[in-house]
């Protein structure tokens, strides 16, 4: 599903953040991505994502290949991303916020668009929503409409950016459960950015390690 040929991205003439990386992802796996801060995990993310350029290398997505300096929008209906902020918009529903962009860039039609969302917040138990706004929510809650708003869009790759962060054990262990929903309602392969290793190996297929030396895989099972 994925295929990272010696990636290197940096800002300017600046060092470089990422150099020469190289990894496959199969299909339906959900794989972390483990690393300290600042060690360049969430740019990675972002240029899986087509969100950012690289210098060097080639990313495929669905055999789709993006190369160095191109542009990455052929990317970007394949691959979805729930980000560390959620970014849902406050003053929509979430039904609203779930299907926005498939009414407005897909042109789905408004009920099928409300049918498929309903559907989808059921599977990750949080159906009943609907109606309500982000902010009468749990962070947990507002985490899985945000896995759904991006499930509308039907990529073929779902990627986190530290959804872990700062939570405790036991709603860290709520996000592992919605990621293996995903897997099984879906098929999705999803990809986690994450600096917790013991969530990695409880919750994750595959776990890639990324450092100053590069990344190599510390888990497959």
């Amino acid at each position: 599903m994925i295929v990272v040929k010696t990636l290197s991205k940096r800002y300017g003439s600046g060092p470089y953040i990422l150099k020469s990386l190289s990894m496959s992802i199969d299909a339906g796996q959900t794989t972390a991505i483990l690393g300290k801060s600042g060690v360049g995990k969430s740019t990675l993310l972002r240029c899986l994502a087509g969100i950012e350029r690289f210098d060097d290398g080639t990313v495929e997505v669905d055999g789709v290949v993006v190369g160095a300096r191109q542009s990455a929008d052929a990317l970007r209906g394949r691959v979805g991303v729930v980000f560390q902020g959620l970014e849902l918009f406050p003053h929509l529903t979430v039904l609203d916020n779930c299907t926005l962009a498939p009414r407005l860039v897909r042109k789905d039609d408004a009920a099928v668009a409300n049918d498929n969302a309903n559907e989808l917040l059921e599977a990750l138990d949080v159906g009943g929503v609907g109606d309500a706004y982000p902010a009468a929510l749990s962070g947990g809650q507002r985490q899985r409409v945000a896995i759904v708003r991006a499930l509308m869009m039907q990529p073929r790759v779902l990627l986190y950016d530290e959804p872990t962060s700062a939570l405790d054990p036991n709603l860290k262990a709520e996000v592992g459960k919605t990621l293996r929903a995903v897997a099984e309602r879906t098929g999705m392969t999803q990809i986690v950015v994450t600096h917790d290793p013991a969530w990695a190996d409880a919750h994750c297929d595959d776990v890639f390690v990324l450092d100053g030396d590069g990344i190599r895989k510390a888990k497959d099972t």
